[in-house]
């Protein structure tokens, strides 16, 4: 029996040269999670919004997965100080693994490539913030999180994303 093994995935911090493949996979993100009902399709603004993140010093940080030269996941983060509780925690603003490279350990290559960052500047804890979904809430809590908090949320009518 011969067994073939996917190459091995590495992580990186993302790089200005990353910034058009960090579009088409946040564009991915968009498109095919609970996301894609609020933030309308505009490759414009997540230009920017990376952009802003590879250029935010130690307030920001994107990690790319990489196979064979070719992106296959990412991870962005921020480091921020909490209003209310005045502690510094890193924060994820979008985490994706390409279908294909699913279950390859990219994703929590990733996850904790953006845990050591966020520590390594300061932050006293983590948080990731999701839609309602238990393989996803399986996940975190796998990788030792508990839900915090509840966002309750109410759209107005009219209101576009």
């Amino acid at each position: 029996m011969t067994t073939t093994l996917a190459p091995p995935v590495t992580v990186r911090a993302a790089t200005t040269a990353d910034l058009e493949t960090l579009v088409e996979m946040g564009r991915r993100f968009l498109q095919t999670t609970q996301y894609r009902d609020r933030i309308a399709d505009d490759p414009a603004h997540v230009r920017r919004l990376a952009d802003l993140i590879l250029h935010a010093g130690r307030h920001g940080r994107i990690v790319v997965a990489e196979r064979d030269g070719a992106l296959v996941g990412m991870i962005w983060g921020l480091l921020i100080v909490h209003p209310l509780l005045n502690i510094a925690l890193g924060t994820e603003v979008v985490w994706w693994v390409e279908p294909a490279a699913r279950g390859s350990g990219a994703g929590r290559a990733l996850f904790t490539a953006l845990e050591a960052w966020a520590q390594a500047e300061g932050a006293v804890a983590m948080q990731f913030t999701a839609y309602r979904d238990e393989q996803l809430e399986r996940v975190y809590r796998r990788y030792g999180y508990v839900p915090q908090e509840i966002v309750f949320e109410k759209r107005f009518p009219d209101a576009h994303p």
